[in-house]
């Protein structure tokens, strides 16, 4: 069978995975809901209310183009992280076959098309997978212009991370690493100008723009709030290091660590080391600055997860590729040929049911919930989560949560009252706080009920203007 045909196949495989997730999903993610919010605001021409959300501006702007034409901003966000993902498939093959072979190359994109959190992600209304895409770009471009002495390269490879940059603020700290290859080499320190000429006028552009709205010098408006709290300090920079000392980061490296291998796959990881010899030594500092950086920063943030990582699925790719075809050659007239690759498969196979979307009975209540309460077209409802609220149309009352700080009485029906709430939407999560919002609310029977496997929503239809 031909390679291009291969690549349709594994295209098409990878395609229909992510559609299967798609369609497994329960509700949007909770983060979701801000950037589904701020596209729906970028297709209404609203642009400064979109770009005064607390995200930066390129993934919401892509939700809002594709909401043009996609009626509802959620199908909108999960299409452009899906069409994002099913893009890195043939992108990496052809940057694999390039320098490493056809046969690697295939390898890579089986790779990228079965990956657990890459197939996950692509169905998500996250940035992670645009991300992930624009941040692959950007370091396959740096590595053929390092490679071939191309500057041009360099100049694309600048501009794609100035849209990762754009899609999630984090990535902002690989700037670094592209700039310390490129003056470590003097052959190479020419290029800085090329790649720095794009990126320098936006970036510093949209910081100068924060700093102007906001009045800190921060990468985006997220780090104004640390632990849902506003900023005490003098700057951004002197909460997060009152907030996350040395000692502490120090301490969240393991799990940014586990982190990182739980996103990667560990079989790939293995994968990797054996082919990293093969890979060549540019590839190979180019990945190790690029992870390190990584680790460095995610441990000085409050927490990490496996989401966070997930960008650096395509790059340990590549080696991993070259290794599964060093242990092919290897086996090429072994017995064990057949076996290894049939244990190659179901790892595979496993490692793609692992990352495959669970269904959440209460997610699907709450989107069921907000679904009722959008045709009754009400104004505000009250909630721990913001879900019933966004399906509903409608504000968020914040309400609380179980094990959390919960407001006083007065101050809740104070802020019910002034946000104008119409419904209390309580669930399962909740049910030690449910005598105490209660008798608080003076809650008899609810309006309505939705159950499933052990969780409920329960909606409470308040006194219309009256006394709480």
């Amino acid at each position: 069978m031909k390679a291009r045909t291969w690549l349709l196949f594994l295209v098409i495989a990878g395609l229909s995975i992510r559609v299967i997730n798609l369609l497994m999903i329960s509700a949007i993610e909770i983060d979701g809901i801000g950037y589904a919010n701020a596209g729906a605001l970028f297709s209404a021409g609203e642009f400064v209310s979109a770009l005064r959300g607390m995200r930066v501006p390129f993934y919401p702007a892509l939700i809002g183009l594709v909401h043009l034409f996609i009626p509802d901003a959620e199908l909108a966000g999960r299409l452009v992280s899906l069409t994002f993902g099913v893009l890195l498939i043939p992108f990496c093959y052809f940057f694999v076959k390039r320098f490493f072979g056809t046969r690697t190359a295939l390898y890579a994109a089986a790779a990228i098309a079965f990956s657990p959190y890459l197939a996950r992600y692509s169905a998500a209304v996250l940035s992670e997978s645009t991300a992930t895409f624009f941040f692959s770009a950007a370091v396959f471009s740096f590595y053929r212009g390092w490679t071939d002495k191309q500057p041009p390269y360099m100049a694309l490879s600048g501009i794609l991370l100035t849209c990762t940059y754009m899609t999630r603020s984090e990535y902002i700290i690989y700037f670094g690493p592209f700039l310390l290859l490129l003056f470590l080499h003097k052959d190479r320190r020419h290029n800085v100008p090329a790649f720095l000429a794009f990126s320098a006028l936006i970036v510093v552009a949209f910081l100068v723009y924060i700093r102007i709205d906001t009045g800190f010098w921060v990468i985006d408006r997220r780090m104004l709030l640390i632990q849902s709290k506003q900023i005490s300090g003098p700057s951004t920079l002197a909460h997060i290091s009152m907030n996350v000392p040395f000692g502490r980061a120090l301490m969240n490296l393991p799990e940014v660590i586990v982190n990182f291998c739980d996103a990667v796959f560990i079989p790939f990881i293995l994968l990797a080391l054996i082919g990293a010899k093969k890979a060549g030594t540019r590839y190979c500092l180019l990945l190790t600055s690029l992870v390190a950086i990584h680790f460095v920063g995610r441990s000085f943030m409050p927490y990490s997860t496996p989401r966070y990582s997930v960008e650096f699925v395509p790059l340990i790719v590549v080696p991993a590729a070259i290794g599964a075809d060093l242990i092919q050659s290897t086996l090429q007239n072994s017995r064990l040929r057949i076996p290894v690759m049939v244990l190659g498969t179901l790892i595979l196979i496993l490692g793609l049911f692992m990352g495959m979307e669970d269904h959440n009975p209460g997610r699907s209540l709450e989107r069921k919930a907000g679904k009722y309460l959008h045709e009754r077209n009400v104004r505000a409802v009250a909630s721990r989560l913001p879900i019933i609220p966004y399906y509903a149309r409608s504000t968020w009352v914040h309400l609380g949560g179980s094990g959390g700080k919960q407001p006083g009485c007065p101050e809740l029906k104070e802020r019910l009252l002034r946000m104008q709430a119409d419904y209390v939407a309580l669930d399962d999560r909740m049910q030690v706080d449910l005598p105490a919002i209660k008798r608080c609310l003076n809650l008899s029977e609810p309006e309505t009920a939705f159950s499933d496997s052990g969780d409920f929503i329960y909606l409470y239809r308040l006194n219309a203007g009256g006394p709480l």
